[in-house]
């Protein structure tokens, strides 16, 4: 995944669209700044409002390696049978956002926004020691 906004400028600078398959370095000073997705104080968690590309690894492997890249961000892709139906949580807009394809009786989800469980200490009194 890459922020969007670096993406947009790369692909006008270079002429990279979905037709032209062909990546090329182009000297300028481009950042991917990724860490600007994520939410405030938090190393996992992407903002609701987040602006990214999803990218195959090999076309997000060379970007990396010819720009500065302040975050790399991996999600993992999740398969279910349809046998083992997969609780159907999603919002519509969650639906239409959704990466995710079936083949025969597996679908394969990528998992954009992976949920994530905190545990805090609290005293008997309800405090937190920090």
């Amino acid at each position: 995944m890459v922020n969007k906004r670096f993406f947009d400028a790369w692909c006008e600078r270079s002429g990279f669209s979905k037709t032209s398959f062909s990546l090329k370095k182009e000297d300028w000073e481009g950042t991917i700044d990724n860490e600007a997705l994520f939410e405030p104080k938090h190393t996992l968690r992407l903002k609701d409002e987040a602006d990214f590309v999803v990218l195959p690894k090999v076309v997000f492997f060379p970007l990396s390696q010819w720009y500065k890249c302040n975050r790399v961000i991996e999600r993992k892709v999740i398969s279910y049978s349809a046998g083992l139906k997969r609780r159907n949580t999603l919002t519509e807009s969650q639906k239409l956002n959704s990466y995710s394809k079936t083949i025969g009786d597996t679908t394969y989800e990528l998992e954009l926004k992976p949920k994530f469980i905190y545990f805090e200490k609290i005293s008997e009194k309800g405090e937190r020691p920090h």
